[in-house]
């Protein structure tokens, strides 16, 4: 018998293994997900985790700039990584060019 604890383990190693399709966050191309990736960035839970300097230094890593839209990443990932798909729809229809309105750089 596996106790709770070693399936939450199993569960969270699972979790960190599977690669999601990051392109479905906005603002995420084929150039950025695989920058993402290479830093280990593979799932939507690891993205939703990572801060803003974590995702910038993956991007300058693989010689890319900055992206407008980096800021709301984890946003939409954490409701990719929970199961939300209303509440990602919701917040990416609310994106212009996947950044939140009225906010700049």
């Amino acid at each position: 018998m596996v106790s709770a604890t070693a399936a939450a383990d199993d569960d969270a190693d699972e979790a960190d293994s599977a690669e999601d399709d990051l392109e479905r966050i906005e603002g995420i191309g084929p150039r950025i997900a695989s920058a993402l990736r290479s830093a280990g960035i593979r799932s939507f839970r690891r993205l939703a985790d990572a801060d803003v300097p974590t995702l910038q230094a993956a991007l300058e890593a693989a010689g890319l700039r900055f992206a407008p839209s980096l800021p709301t990443w984890s946003r939409q990932a954490r409701f990719l990584a929970d199961g939300d798909e209303v509440g990602f729809i919701k917040l990416t229809e609310s994106l212009v060019a996947g950044r939140e309105p009225g906010r700049s750089r």
